[in-house]
C-alpha cells in the first residue's frame, strides 16, 4: 500500500498456503486494524511486515509466523508500527525498538510459547505483557514466554501471566524478560499462582524472573523462656501458619538429648499473627535448654531454634573445667552442699552413644580422663544420690 488509508476491521490471511515473497505487509502510508480486525500472516521470506513509511496502527489482533516462524517480525523504515489500546501483536522473532511504539497495547510472544526479541532497548511502560508458562522444564521459547531486549528495557506497565506449571521445586527460576539492564518495575502483575513471586535483577542484572518457594509451614517470629516463680513460662509467636497441627515442647539438659513436655494444638491455616506459651512447671536445677518441634497436619516436622535459661536450686554448684577440654583431663567441682556419695559420671557423643563410664568419690580426686576420645561435642551426666547434674563439654 503506496497512499491513502486502509482500515481492516474483518480477517485478513496472508501466506496461508503458499510462499507470499520478501514480506507479508509493505505499508507505504496508513493502515489501521481497529477493533474487529484479525490479521495472520505467513510465509515471508524476509519479514511479516514492512515499515517502509507511514504508520501502522493496531488496535486489534495480528499474528505473525504461526504457520511457517517468520524471524523477523518486522523490518523498519522511515515508518512506525503502533501497538494500541486492544491490539494484540503474537509472534516469535526479531522487532525493530526504533520503529515499535508501545501505546497500551499486549505484546504475546511466540504461539504457545515463545521468544520475541527487541533488537534495541525499549520503554514497556505503557504495554501489556502477556506472558505463558507452560509445561515443566526450563528452555526459554519452548516451556516459557521470554521477551529479550539488547538494551535497557524500561518497565512500569502490566505482567500478565498464564501459568500451566506442574509441581514446581523450590527454588524453580524463570527468566521471562531478559535485557542489558532494567529501569523501574511492573506497575501491575496479574496471574500470579501461590508461591511465585516476581523478581527484579535476578538472578543477574538485566532479568526479570520468576521464583517459587515453597510456602513454610510457620513463620515463626519469637521464642523465648522466662522464670514465673519456680516454673519456666515459654512464649513464641508466629506470622502465619499453613497447615499445622501444632508444637511439641521439648526440653533437654545438655542441648544434645531431648525429652517431650507437651503439646500446643496450632492454627492450621493463619494469616495474622498468633500466639503460644506453655509452662514447665518441673525444670531441671540448673541450665535448661527448650525447643518446639514444629508439625504439620502430614506429619511434616521442623524445628525451632533452641533458647536456655538457669533455674536456680539444689543443682546449683556444680561445674565443668576446663571446658574446652584442650589437655585431654576433665575436672569436677561442686559446693560444700553437695552429698558426699559416690558419683556416677558418663559421657555421651553426639549420637547419643555412652562412650565412657566411671564412679568418683567426690571426696578424693574428681578427674576424668577423655584423652582417647575423638574431638567433638559431648553430653557429660553426673547422678549423686537424687540429685543429677548435666553438661555440654567440647573436646579438642
Amino acid at each position: 500500500m503506496n497512499a491513502g488509508t486502509f482500515t481492516n476491521v474483518a480477517t485478513i490471511t496472508i501466506g496461508a498456503v503458499a510462499s507470499v515473497g520478501l514480506h507479508g505487509i509493505h505499508n507505504n502510508a496508513t493502515f489501521n486494524n481497529n477493533t474487529g480486525g484479525q490479521i495472520n500472516i505467513d510465509r515471508a521470506t524476509t519479514s511479516g511486515i514492512l515499515i517502509n513509511a507511514g504508520t501502522f496502527s493496531n488496535a486489534a489482533s495480528t499474528t505473525i509466523g504461526a504457520l511457517v516462524q517468520i524471524t523477523n517480525l518486522m523490518t523498519p523504515g522511515s515508518g512506525t508500527f503502533s501497538n494500541n489500546t486492544g491490539g494484540v501483536l503474537k509472534g516469535a522473532g526479531t522487532l525493530p525498538a526504533a520503529a515499535f511504539t508501545h501505546a497500551g497495547g499486549q505484546l504475546a510472544p511466540g504461539y504457545s510459547p515463545g521468544k520475541m526479541t527487541f533488537n534495541d532497548a525499549e520503554n514497556f511502560s505503557n504495554s501489556i505483557l502477556a506472558m505463558e508458562v507452560a509445561g515443566g522444564g526450563g528452555v526459554a521459547g519452548t516451556d516459557f514466554d521470554q521477551i529479550v531486549v539488547t538494551g535497557t528495557a524500561t518497565l512500569g506497565g502490566t505482567l500478565t501471566l498464564s501459568f500451566n506449571y506442574p509441581a514446581p521445586a523450590d527454588g524453580t527460576q524463570i527468566i521471562i524478560l531478559d535485557a542489558t539492564s532494567l529501569t523501574g518495575t511492573f506497575s501491575l502483575v496479574t496471574g500470579l499462582p501461590s508461591g511465585w513471586a516476581v523478581n527484579y535483577d535476578v538472578p543477574s542484572a538485566g532479568k526479570v524472573s520468576l521464583v517459587y518457594t515453597v510456602a513454610l509451614p510457620v513463620e515463626l517470629t519469637h521464642f523465648s523462656a522466662r522464670l514465673s516463680g519456680r516454673w519456666v513460662q515459654l512464649d513464641w509467636q508466629t506470622a502465619s501458619e499453613h497447615h499445622n497441627a501444632g508444637f511439641y515442647i521439648e526440653r533437654s539438659a545438655d542441648g544434645m538429648r531431648w525429652s517431650e513436655l507437651g503439646f500446643v494444638v496450632g492454627q492450621g491455616d493463619a494469616t495474622e499473627a498468633q500466639h503460644y506459651s506453655f509452662a514447665d512447671e518441673n525444670p531441671s536445677p540448673g541450665l535448661n535448654y527448650y525447643r518446639l518441634r514444629q508439625t504439620d497436619l502430614d506429619g511434616q516436622i521442623e524445628f525451632s531454634p533452641v533458647v536456655s535459661i538457669t533455674v536456680e536450686g539444689k543443682g546449683a554448684g556444680f561445674s565443668v573445667f576446663p571446658n574446652p577440654v584442650s589437655q585431654g583431663e576433665l575436672n569436677l567441682r561442686f559446693s560444700e552442699k553437695t552429698s558426699k556419695e559416690d558419683l556416677e559420671v558418663r559421657l555421651f557423643n553426639a549420637a547419643g552413644q555412652l562412650v565412657k563410664s566411671v564412679t568418683l568419690n567426690p571426696e578424693n580426686d574428681l578427674r576424668i580422663n577423655v584423652s582417647g576420645l575423638p574431638p567433638g561435642a559431648y553430653a557429660l551426666e553426673v547422678k549423686n544420690g537424687r540429685m543429677r547434674f548435666c553438661e555440654k563439654v567440647m573436646i579438642d
